[in-house]
């Protein structure tokens, strides 16, 4: 099975033409049979903290070793 990540700044739930193309992105993905892993950012971007980027880091860590 094909399989995705999908990393959003904030909440993928959030009411903005973004976040709606992309959960409408991995609502198609799924229903073509892709596994989809959603992974949700501290809402501090573009704008990082100084723990959001270490929590970045550590999303985009285990998406390569995984």
């Amino acid at each position: 099975m094909p399989h995705a990540a999908f990393v959003v700044p904030g909440r993928l739930h959030t009411r903005t033409g973004g976040y709606i193309y992309d959960r409408r992105m991995v609502d198609g993905l799924r229903a073509l049979g892709w596994g989809v892993d959603v992974f949700e950012l501290d809402g501090s971007f573009p704008n990082p903290t100084t723990d959001a980027l270490d929590r970045a880091s550590s999303v985009f860590d285990d998406i390569r070793s995984g």
